[in-house]
């Protein structure tokens, strides 16, 4: 159910566990860039298909916002804003992958139903005694890695699957030009200290996180 958001606010909803964070908009609107490109699989004779990045730039949603002191401390919202942006909750009460995330309240017309946090810019502070009472950032918002291959059922199971329904042994996401592994586990994950459980699931297994790679789709852990 969609829920209402006062005027000049956005809500960001988890889309699984409803864990959701409203915030008051800035002076500047928010902006879309980019478009949905998707995941597409490239069928391999006698082979599971290769999975790719179909699209060049992906779509990105920047929301530049404002927390303030009120029923809850900006301190207590920026801890929501971090819980939100990290493990996935589903409903069986496991966690895996980033957070998706629903947009709700003043935003342009958005090409996608389900976001990822994929930066959060800082910006100026206020403080009163000593005290957090006013934060403005910027969150950058971008397509969940390979959406189409993930689907959940209703006890909460996490299936991953190809479009053609066959049975994937893991997940993939695309390494991004300079991006280090730990930047990598970062985006994908919510956790940059989970390098080592993408490394180890690579061949051969990749023995440098904070050496930059080329351009390559990665396996992701299953959970």
């Amino acid at each position: 159910m969609k829920p209402d958001v006062p005027d000049g606010h956005v809500m960001l909803r988890a889309v699984f566990d409803q864990v959701s964070l409203t915030m008051l908009l800035d002076t500047e609107p928010p902006s879309l860039s980019g478009d949905f490109g998707g995941w597409e699989s490239l069928p391999v004779p006698r082979k599971r298909a290769v999975r790719y990045w179909a699209a060049n730039p992906e779509a990105k949603l920047a929301l530049p916002v404002i927390l303030l002191k009120g029923a809850t401390t900006v301190t207590d919202q920026v801890k929501r804003l971090q819980s939100i942006g990290t493990g996935t909750a589903t409903p069986g009460g496991g966690f895996r992958g980033p957070r998706q995330l629903e947009v709700f309240g003043q935003v342009p017309p958005l090409p996608l139903t389900r976001w990822v946090i994929d930066d959060v810019s800082w910006g100026d502070s206020l403080y009163t005694n000593n005290r957090l009472i006013r934060q403005h950032l910027v969150i950058t918002l971008g397509e969940p890695p390979d959406l189409d291959a993930i689907d959940v059922d209703k006890g909460g199971r996490s299936k991953y699957r190809t479009k053609n329904g066959k049975r994937v042994k893991h997940p993939t996401a695309k390494l991004l030009a300079d991006e280090t592994l730990q930047e990598f586990a970062a985006r994908t994950l919510g956790n940059p200290t989970r390098w080592s459980e993408i490394a180890k699931l690579q061949k051969p297994p990749i023995k440098d996180p904070r050496k930059p790679g080329r351009p390559r789709m990665l396996k992701l852990p299953r959970a």
